[in-house]
């Protein structure tokens, strides 16, 4: 062993001098905790209040034949929670509960301070306008409120903090309330859209399953036959089953195209200066993309309807339209980055992805109402030529089954319409929105903050560490002046 190891301290003796020391690590880890206890007593105490919500999926939207897609619930659920968050509900609000009434900024320590320097300086500190209160009031609840997508689920978290119990819980509770306010007008303003575009539809096919009707029924009298032959029926029927795809094609497509006039005013709601700029801007590569989807589209219809049906093309088709609509969202998402700066430079972060997931639905709809168009084109250049077939075979029978196919087909429309025309009753009776609220927000008795009992440990822990840091401090200066270590 050399002279060094010898000169080095040993366990014995930081043991020896720690218990030396032991009155001052008492006092100084009492004194740390006493101190932390102190401020954690004089802060004053921020309560909290937390809401639940459920996000449901927007597929069970009426349609007149079937559901139109719709953006995947993940989707919809983050653009339900950046709403909770946007500035509109937050400051109803403050309004609601006359928060900024009640605020008086020279009670504030930052006044305070800001009060003393200008007298110093020997000017007249700035009144506060009510306005800026407000806005103060506004921002300060932005950035404290937490919404958060509980993992794994389609539920969202609202959480609002505030240093009065009853304050937090009503802040939450009003935020909630007209969230669902939102959410159910953008509700009701399509059911009742869609209930009276069903209704109008029905009546018109009442009327013309009338006429009809009363065709076939003369047609007979005169004609005196009664059944078609089996070659006229057999085209019939394709033609039937054709004008009927036609028919369930230009119902999608007038429902699609009453979301997007509702979508249209949303956004428009949310900054009309954005909305202008963005609604009115036709980018080359937007325009591309949109044309490349409805050919896709039109390509996918075509492989569903053939027998045996192309699994593996199919997939690759719809890989494609899948790859297709990210590249245009991520093109519109980028456009909206680069319009924002000129246009509405202060737009808060919460409220610029909204408007991308607005702005991305309204991209969808478009090219989903240009493909339902093309298929519609599609569709009446098939029926064209089959009807052209028909005029070949001989006029009576022909006539017979053309009048017997439009009764059928008339039939068929009537029964759907009126189905569909009762849901949408019902929808528009219950008054039902896409969000429902699982837990509702409660007063909280404890406080969230500060954390009294882990404080006090924290001080505990941390002043028993100081003054273990300060004794070897003081005794690794005292060996470097003397150049040698006590014994042990």
């Amino acid at each position: 062993m050399n002279s060094q190891d010898l000169n080095q301290p040993t366990l014995q003796y930081y043991i020896l001098l720690f218990w030396k020391r032991r009155y001052l690590i008492f006092f100084s880890t009492f004194l740390t905790s006493l101190f932390v206890l102190i401020i954690s007593f004089l802060l004053p105490p921020l309560y909290k209040s937390t809401s639940v919500i459920l996000v449901e999926d927007k597929t069970e939207k009426l349609s007149l034949f079937m559901p139109p897609p719709s953006p995947s619930l993940r989707n919809e659920v983050f653009t339900q929670s950046e709403l909770i968050k946007s500035r509109t509900l937050i400051e109803k609000a403050v309004r609601e509960l006359k928060l900024a009434d009640s605020y008086d900024p020279t009670k504030e320590l930052t006044y305070k301070i800001k009060a003393v320097v200008y007298s110093l300086l020997g000017k007249k500190i700035p009144l506060i306008t009510k306005e800026e209160i407000f806005q103060g009031i506004v921002k300060e609840l932005q950035e404290i409120i937490a919404v958060n997508i509980i993992e794994g689920t389609n539920l969202i978290s609202l959480t609002t903090f505030a240093n009065d119990p009853k304050v937090a819980y009503q802040v939450n509770d009003v935020i909630l309330r007209e969230f669902m306010k939102l959410n159910l007008s953008f509700k009701e303003s399509e059911t009742e859209d869609m209930f009276l575009l069903i209704e109008k539809q029905l009546k018109m096919a009442k009327d013309k399953l009338s006429f009809h009707e009363g065709q076939l029924k003369n047609f007979k009298e005169i004609s005196k036959i009664t059944e078609p032959i089996e070659e006229s029926r057999e085209s019939i029927g394709t033609l039937s089953r054709l004008e009927e795809q036609y028919d369930q094609t230009t119902a999608e497509r007038k429902s699609s195209e009453l979301r997007l006039v509702e979508v249209r005013k949303e956004i428009i709601k949310q900054n009309k200066d954005l909305a202008s700029s963005t609604l009115t801007s036709n980018r080359p590569e937007v325009l591309s993309l949109k044309e490349e989807l409805v050919n896709l589209e039109l390509k996918r219809t075509k492989l569903l309807s053939q027998i045996p049906q192309d699994e593996k093309e199919i997939l690759m088709v719809e890989n494609l339209i899948r790859d297709k609509k990210e590249e245009l969202k991520g093109i519109v998402m980028n456009t909206i980055k680069e319009i924002i700066p000129s246009v509405t430079p202060y737009l808060p972060d919460m409220a610029i992805n909204n408007y991308q997931n607005l702005v991305s639905l309204l991209i969808n709809l478009e090219t989903e109402i240009n493909s339902l168009k093309a298929k519609e084109d599609a569709l009446l250049k098939r029926i064209n030529s089959h009807r052209e077939r028909l005029s070949k075979l001989p006029a009576k029978y022909a006539n017979l089954t053309q009048l017997q196919r439009d009764v059928d087909t008339q039939e068929r429309i009537v029964s759907t319409l009126r189905e569909k025309k009762e849901q949408a009753l019902m929808a528009k009776t219950m008054k039902f929105a896409y969000v429902r609220v699982i837990d509702p927000p409660i007063i909280s008795r404890l406080p969230a903050k500060p954390k009294k009992t882990l404080n006090a440990m924290v001080g505990l822990f941390g002043g028993f560490l100081f003054s273990i840091f300060i004794i070897v401090s003081q005794e690794y200066l005292k060996t470097f002046k003397s150049g040698l270590i006590p014994p042990a």
